[in-house]
Order: structure tokens, then sequence, then C-alpha cells
């Protein structure tokens, strides 16, 4: 997770098997999938899914989405981290 300005980059990625690209741009079962898309339209991040050496999730949105009185935003605005 990244903070540059007002805008917050948070980059889930693996160097496994990769994601079934069917799954990548279709409707899913998947539980995974569903809470990461439902995250993403919450916040209005754009979403970005890549299936290259391993699964790369790219979650960008802008501070102003977010409430200021969250846990989370206290977090981001005192340091970026890194898991």
């Amino acid at each position: 997770m990244n903070r540059n300005d007002y805008q917050i980059t948070l980059i889930i990625a693996d160097n496994g098997i990769g994601i079934d690209s069917s799954l990548i741009n279709s409707v899913s079962d998947s539980l995974g999938l569903q809470l990461i898309r439902g995250l993403s339209k919450d916040i209005k991040a754009r979403l970005k899914i890549e299936n290259s050496m391993g699964t790369r999730i790219s979650i960008v949105f802008h501070l102003n989405t977010l409430n200021r009185n969250s846990y989370t935003l206290k977090a981001i605005e005192e340091k970026e981290v890194y898991v």
C-alpha cells in the first residue's frame, strides 16, 4: 500500500500459477473476487487484475472516498504499509 498525495494504491500479488483468465472479466462465484470487486465499488476505486507469472491485483482510490475518522485512514496517513 502506498500513498501519493490523495491517491492510495494497494497491490496484492503472488508468483503462483495465477488466477484463471476466464474469471478476470466475468461474473464469478468466487467469494474472494466478489469481495474485491465489492470493496472497489464501495470506495469508487479502479480495479485491475492481471495474470502474468502469478496474480497481481491493483486497487487505486482517493482518500476523499474514505471516512476521515476511520482507523484505516489514520494508518495510511502515518506510513506506507508493506506486508
